[in-house]
């Protein structure tokens, strides 16, 4: 085969590329800004005393923290693997890239590789591997902190290009790239995403085979399943000490064998082994609900959280992003409440403390009502004569002053679901009704600030 630098061209666009787009998607990583990652923080803070054992035990590595429930084995949380040469191949071809950046870079690189397998045009498979990376889940998965998934999921692609090339027609590169992206799959660390890709891995080599069968491919097939099978090997014996110490671990687990049993009326025990199955499947789909693949939302769709505290006088309403759920500030809240019972009355007074919004006053005057603002606490606010409406921005809301002259989460819920069902049977959500808000009275950014002292006379 010639080589040129046209060959090699698409590849060097492909690597600055891959490069190039984490890094501006991330931009704010490299000023020193960080993510703030809710998977991150715990594993921060359960992870803190084996840190800590490290630092001032010369880096010995500690086996057992009692940091996590009433104590578990270290190395199921943080344990360096320095008899793993894949940890160093792992952080090598990220180029010292900052982690969400390193990882969104692997991930289109393996699917440009899988591409490439596939003997698909590089520009083509570029394409691909961009959209790939940035697909929902992987944006979605490092917003929340879920690093090893995302790290694990970014090499199940070349792991699936490895075997595909090894059947057809390119068996010791093939298995090559198979056993490196295999043995870094399971490294990442995240066993349930290596599970998934067994499945895949499993179906693909049956129906390869298959065809191999059929035309009497006998030689090359034998070449493949051997190399395939070291392989397999090699990627497993240099996971050895994670994966057997988690098998180890995992028969004191609920997925090993309960000590305690369920003795029914009929005698029988229901002692089992493993987790039972209704835990394993309460966060995959419901039944039937892959209905919703071929007819968007014929499970139903995904709606607003309505709030309450425990003794319901305060009510936090939340909407559906892209990226999650987002909740609305008691201003945002109280604005939407406003504007619903203003539209209404044809005189009284709107009132809110000091520390809400401003927006408010807009409100009154659009509607031709009066305003008044109160110190904070709601005995000020159910004092105002002729209320109507009135809220705190700590949500507190009241929407019927006449029944009840407090703030009442129960009432400002039922309100709020049915101006939710109103938008809904219009075909809008309640992120456009604050649009329209926004646009009518002003866009407003309220936040909280706390402040303390030890000299009362500044205050």
């Amino acid at each position: 085969m010639k080589l040129s630098f046209k060959t090699f061209l698409p590849h060097l666009v492909a690597l600055v590329l891959f490069v190039a787009l984490p890094s501006i998607y991330f931009s704010p990583l490299f000023d020193g800004y960080a993510l703030k990652q809710n998977d991150i923080r715990q594993f921060q803070g359960m992870s803190k005393e084996i840190f800590d054992y490290r630092l001032t035990h010369d880096n010995e590595q500690p086996y057992w923290t009692n940091a996590m429930f009433s104590g578990m084995p270290a190395y199921q949380i943080s344990v360096e693997q320095n008899a793993n040469w894949l940890t160093k191949v792992d952080q090598l071809i990220k180029f010292g890239l900052p982690r969400p950046v390193g990882i969104l870079f692997i991930s289109m690189l393996g699917f440009y590789i899988l591409g490439l397998c596939l003997r698909i045009n590089p520009w083509l498979a570029m394409l691909g591997a961009v959209g790939y990376g940035f697909s929902t889940i992987n944006i979605l998965y490092l917003g929340a902190g879920h690093m090893s998934k995302v790290n694990s999921i970014a090499y199940m692609a070349p792991a699936l290009g490895g075997l595909l090339l090894a059947f057809r027609g390119r068996w010791l590169l093939g298995s090559a790239v198979f056993a490196l992206f295999l043995g870094l799959n399971i490294t990442a660390n995240h066993l349930q995403m290596t599970y998934y890709l067994a499945f895949i891995l499993g179906a693909v080599a049956v129906a390869e085979v298959i065809r191999m069968v059929l035309s009497k491919s006998w030689k090359p097939l034998g070449l493949s399943l051997a190399g395939l099978a070291l392989a397999s090997i090699l990627a497993v014996v240099a996971n050895a000490g994670l994966l057997f110490s988690t098998q180890e671990y995992s028969k004191l687990t609920t997925r090993g064998t309960s000590e305690l049993t369920i003795k029914p009326k009929d005698g029988g025990s229901q002692a089992k082994e493993g987790l039972n199955k209704d835990y394993i499947l309460e966060y995959n789909y419901g039944k039937r609900e892959l209905l919703s693949l071929y007819a968007p939302n014929a499970k139903g769709g995904k709606g607003d959280l309505i709030a309450n505290d425990p003794d319901a006088d305060r009510v936090a309403l939340a909407l559906p992003t892209a990226s999650g759920w987002q909740r609305l500030t008691g201003d945002q809240v109280g604005l939407i409440l406003a504007d619903e019972i203003a539209s209404k009355a044809k005189s009284g007074t709107l009132a809110c403390s000091i520390v809400s919004s401003s927006a408010l006053a807009k409100v009154a005057d659009h509607y031709g009502l009066d305003f008044k603002a109160t110190l904070t606490g709601f005995k000020w606010i159910s004092k105002i004569p002729n209320l109507i409406f009135g809220y705190e921005e700590a949500l507190g809301y009241c929407i019927d002053p006449d029944h009840v002259a407090d703030k009442d989460g129960v009432s400002a819920a039922l309100l709020l679901a049915n101006i939710a069902r109103r938008e809904k049977a219009n075909g809008r959500t309640l992120w456009d009704l604050l649009d329209d808000l926004g646009t009518r009275y002003g866009f407003y950014s309220t936040g909280q600030i706390s402040i303390r002292v030890s000299d009362l006379s500044i205050i």
